[in-house]
C-alpha cells in the first residue's frame, strides 16, 4: 500500500470513529443532570467522592457513625469514586459533573473496543465491533434506550468503568501474545514482558473498580494454557500477569489493612453475597443466572416470547454461529506457520472470552443485576463483528450476500437504537430538574440541620448548607429485634425526608419491596413511628417524576446520635 493510500485509510478510520463518537455523545450528554432520576445506590457512590473532593477524606457522611464510615469508606472499590472526586475538583459539585465520568468511561470503552478488534482481526472488525457496542439494543425496560453502554453511561455507577480496564488489559495481552509469536530477540522479549505485566496491572485496576473486573484474569490464563499447553508454566507470562495484578491491588490492600476492623464491619452489610467454601453458593447462583437478563423481556422473565428486536435476535442466533466458526478455524489442520499461529491465538482468545467471563459472572456474583452484564457485551459485539467480517471475505455467492445483508442489518440497528434514544430523550426533556426538586424539599424543611433522608436528595440538600445529613439506610443497620422507637432515639434526627410510596405497599408482597420482607417490615414500622411521633408535610412540586415526597418534623424526640451495631 502506498503512503498516499495509507494516509487516506487512516483518515477514513478517524472519520468513522469521529462519527461514532458524535453518535455516542449526542445520546449521552443531553439532560445528563436530570435523567435518569437519581436513586439510592448512585448517591451512595457519589457521597465518598464528594467528601474526598471537599475535605480530603475518603469517607461517607451518609453513614457517619457506622464502623467509622465517615473517616474511611470500604463498602465498594475506590477507582470510580476517585475519578468522580477529580471531576468535582475540576468542574465543581453537581450531578452532571459526576455523570461526566461515566460518559467518558463509556467513550473510552468504545475506543478500546475498536483497538482490541483491530489487534485481533483488523481495522474493519474493530470499527464494526465498536459500532455494534454503541447500537445493539438489547434491553426492554421502560425508561431506558436498551443500548447498554449508553444507558450505563448516564448513571453514577462504577460498572461502566470495568470494561475500560478489562479491554485495555486484553489489548496489552493480545499484543504481547501476538508479538511473542513473531519475534524472539531480546528487545522483543522485553516488550512482550512489559505487555504481560501491563495486562495484569490493568486487570488489578479493573478489580479496583468492581470485583468482577478480576474475571479477566481467568480469561487470560485460560487463553495462555490453551495456546501454549502445560509448558506455559515454564514461561514468564503467567507470573508477570499475576505480579501486575498484585501491584494493581496493592494500594487497596494497604488501605484496608490500615483499619481492618472497620473494613470487616462495613462489609458485614453484604455478608450473604459470597460463600467461597460453600458449593451450594455457586450452584444456586448458576441456577438464578437467567434473571440477570430479565431486561431482555421487558423486566420480567414471565413473558412467553421475546419481543421482535434486531439486536436481541442477532445475539441469540449469530453468537453461537460465530463460536462454531471459531472452533472450526482453531482446529483446521491446514493452519501452519508464524502468521497462522498468531491468528490461531486470536481465535482462541475470542472463542474463550464470552463463556469464561459469563461463567464467572454466573457462579460468583450472587446479585443478578443487569448492570454487571457490561463485562460481557464488548465480547459479544466482537464476536458479531468477527462473523460479519468472515462472511464478507467468503468467495462466490456467500460473500456477495454478506455484502448486501450486512449494511441493511447495520442500518436497522441504527434505526432501532435511534428509536430508543429518541424515546428516552423525550422523557428526559419532560423530567423535573434535580435542582428544582431539591429546592422544593429545602423550602419545606423545618428548622434544624440534622436530617435523616432518602439518599437521592443528599447532594442537592448538602449544596444548600445542610451538612449533618444521614441516610435512611441507617435505620436498617440495627438488629431487626430492636424497637423502632429505640432506633430513632439513637439516630435522633431533626427531620426526615422520604418518598411516600415506601409506606404504601403490602409488607407481605416481596415483589413490591425495596429489599426483602424484613426490610419492608422495618419500613412499615418507620412509617407508623413517623405518623405518631412527628408532624408531616408533603413537598409540592410541578411534576410526578419523584412521586410523593414527605417531610417529617421530629424535633420533639429525644436526641442521641449514636449508631451501635
Amino acid at each position: 500500500m502506498t503512503d498516499k493510500n495509507l494516509i487516506s485509510k487512516r483518515w477514513r478510520v478517524i472519520l468513522a470513529l469521529g462519527l461514532l463518537s458524535s453518535w455516542y455523545f449526542a445520546a449521552t450528554l443531553p439532560y445528563l443532570e436530570d435523567f435518569p432520576l437519581l436513586d439510592w445506590p448512585q448517591m451512595g457512590i457519589l457521597a465518598p467522592a464528594h467528601k474526598l473532593a471537599s475535605e480530603g477524606v475518603y469517607g461517607n457522611n451518609l453513614f457517619a457513625g457506622y464502623h467509622r464510615s465517615e473517616q474511611r469508606n470500604y463498602e465498594f472499590m475506590p477507582a470510580y469514586p476517585l475519578l468522580v472526586a477529580l471531576s468535582f475538583k475540576l468542574f465543581g459539585f453537581g450531578v452532571w459533573q459526576a455523570r461526566l465520568v461515566s460518559v467518558l468511561c463509556g467513550w473510552l470503552a468504545l475506543m478500546l473496543m475498536f483497538q482490541l478488534g483491530r489487534l485481533l482481526y483488523g481495522v474493519r472488525v474493530g470499527l464494526l465491533a465498536a459500532t455494534l457496542l454503541a447500537t445493539l439494543r438489547l434491553g426492554l425496560i421502560p425508561g431506558t434506550s436498551g443500548v447498554a453502554v449508553i444507558d450505563f453511561a448516564r448513571v453514577i455507577r462504577y460498572d461502566i468503568m470495568v470494561p475500560v480496564f478489562v479491554l485495555a488489559a486484553c489489548c496489552c495481552f493480545v499484543w504481547a501474545l501476538q508479538r511473542s509469536e513473531i519475534g524472539n530477540d531480546k528487545q522483543a522479549l522485553r516488550w512482550v514482558s512489559a505487555g504481560y505485566l501491563a495486562s495484569g496491572l490493568l486487570a488489578g485496576l479493573a478489580t479496583l473498580t468492581h470485583v468482577y473486573g478480576a474475571f479477566v484474569v481467568p480469561l487470560l490464563g485460560a487463553v495462555l494454557l490453551w495456546h501454549r499447553g502445560l509448558r506455559v508454566m515454564r514461561c514468564s507470562a503467567p507470573y508477570l500477569i499475576a505480579c501486575g495484578f498484585g501491584l494493581g491491588l496493592m494500594p487497596w490492600v494497604a488501605y484496608v489493612l490500615q483499619d481492618f476492623e472497620a473494613y470487616v464491619g462495613q462489609m458485614s452489610r453484604h455478608h450473604g453475597r459470597f460463600g467461597l467454601f460453600d458449593p451450594s453458593f455457586y450452584w444456586h447462583n448458576f441456577q438464578r443466572e437467567a434473571w440477570r437478563y430479565a431486561a431482555w423481556s421487558g423486566g420480567s422473565l414471565e413473558a412467553a416470547f421475546l419481543r421482535p428486536r434486531v439486536g436481541i435476535w442477532l445475539v441469540l442466533i449469530l453468537v453461537p454461529t460465530s463460536s462454531f466458526i471459531l472452533w472450526r478455524r482453531i482446529h483446521d489442520k491446514g493452519l501452519n506457520g508464524t502468521l497462522e499461529a498468531s491468528q490461531r491465538a486470536a481465535d482462541r482468545f475470542l472463542f474463550l472470552a464470552f463463556p469464561v467471563l459469563e461463567l464467572c459472572l454466573a457462579l460468583v456474583i450472587a446479585l443478578k443485576r443487569y448492570y454487571y452484564t457490561i463485562l460481557i457485551w464488548p465480547f459479544l459485539a466482537l464476536q458479531l463483528a468477527f462473523l460479519a467480517d468472515w462472511l464478507w471475505r467468503q468467495p462466490r455467492w456467500r460473500g456477495r450476500a454478506a455484502r448486501i445483508v450486512a449494511p441493511i442489518v447495520l442500518v436497522l440497528l441504527f434505526l432501532e437504537s435511534g428509536v430508543g434514544l429518541v424515546a428516552v430523550r423525550n422523557v428526559a426533556s419532560a423530567t423535573t430538574p434535580y435542582e428544582e426538586m431539591c429546592e422544593a424539599i429545602a423550602t419545606a424543611l423545618p428548622a434544624g440541620n440534622r436530617g435523616l433522608i432518602s439518599q437521592p436528595y443528599w447532594l442537592g440538600l448538602t449544596g444548600r448548607g445542610y451538612d449533618d445529613l444521614r441516610s435512611l439506610n441507617l435505620v436498617f443497620l440495627y438488629p431487626p429485634s430492636m424497637p423502632i422507637e429505640e432506633v430513632m432515639a439513637r439516630l435522633a434526627p431533626d427531620w426526615v425526608v422520604i418518598e411516600g410510596y415506601y409506606f404504601e405497599r403490602d409488607a407481605t408482597d416481596p415483589r413490591a419491596s425495596p429489599g426483602n420482607i424484613g426490610v419492608r417490615q422495618r419500613f412499615l414500622e418507620l412509617g407508623a413511628y413517623l405518623a405518631t411521633q412527628c408532624s408531616r408535610e408533603e413537598v409540592g412540586h410541578p411534576s410526578p417524576d419523584y412521586g410523593t415526597i414527605e417531610v417529617y418534623d421530629c424535633r420533639s424526640t429525644t436526641r442521641r446520635f449514636v449508631l451501635d451495631t
